[in-house]
């Protein structure tokens, strides 16, 4: 007699997983609730019998908190996609309710800190199960769901801006510095160009230039020069740290080129 009845309630039991799982991937209503599809994409994840019961067992009630209701429950896929999937039922539900779904909160996107629900898949380790956190709001944007929702992780409009400011004062102050780097090299080399320029203008002046990028040391020699320019035979090319090995695509050729290119070696 036990022995009907236990086949009873896991027959029962199955009975609740296979309506679940239908309704799971089924049509769903803007007004459908967050925490009622956590606990279907759940059973959803699990094949029939044992680990149904389990999954079953681990739904738990629903917490009434308020100005927002939480439910925890235990999630293990079944195969790679479920996961993945039960993110996407999160996400069709988010937004047939006009939001937006991140991955984990669902928000009106031209409000500031309306979360209509959350949906959190906490890692419980390498055996692919996670705990999977739901909540949804009674009262949208009350304190008390906002409190919540910032330990879970969510960053509030005022936090997000707090960043993108900062973000911005970072990058204007890089800029900043870059610009004033780039202003000091240039004022060394011109430094730099006023004192060599006279020995530059000597025919026979043997002047090098490192190419930007390669790190190849290009040698020559002055062969003229006018009011802006130098004419110069480049003789040679090589490495810096192995002065014997010359880049297998120079050739020795004549140009003309602007002195601030090249210095006295």
């Amino acid at each position: 007699m036990e022995g009907m009845k236990s086949l009873i309630r896991r027959g029962a039991v199955v009975g609740v997983a296979v309506f679940m799982t239908a309704c799971a991937s089924g049509p769903k209503k803007a007004e459908d609730s967050a925490i009622d599809l956590a606990k279907k994409v759940v059973m959803e994840s699990v094949p029939l019998g044992g680990m149904a019961v389990q999954a079953v067992v681990s739904a738990g009630g629903v917490e009434d908190r308020g100005s927002y209701k939480y439910n925890a429950q235990l999630f293990c896929q079944s195969n790679a996609q479920a996961l993945s999937r039960a993110k996407e039922n999160f996400a069709e539900l988010c937004a047939l309710k006009g939001a937006r779904f991140d991955g984990q909160f669902c928000m009106r996107p031209q409000a500031q800190d309306e979360v209509l629900f959350s949906a959190q898949f906490e890692s419980r380790g390498t055996g692919g199960c996670y705990r999977l956190h739901t909540s949804e709001a009674v009262t949208i944007g009350s304190p008390d769901y906002m409190k919540f929702l910032v330990g879970r992780g969510y960053e509030t409009a005022e936090v997000r801006a707090n960043k993108r400011a900062a973000a911005d004062v970072a990058a204007a102050e890089a800029r900043a510095t870059n610009q004033a780097e780039r202003q000091a090299r240039e004022a060394r080399e011109m430094a730099r160009l006023q004192t060599e320029l006279p020995q530059m203008r000597k025919r026979g002046a043997r002047v090098c230039q490192t190419e930007s990028g390669r790190a190849v040391v290009y040698r020559g020699y002055v062969e003229d020069f006018s009011d802006e320019k130098l004419k110069i035979a480049v003789a040679e090319a090589f490495l810096p740290n192995v002065p014997g090995t010359q880049p297998g695509d120079f050739r020795p050729s004549t140009l003309w080129d602007d002195p601030i290119r090249w210095r006295i070696c």
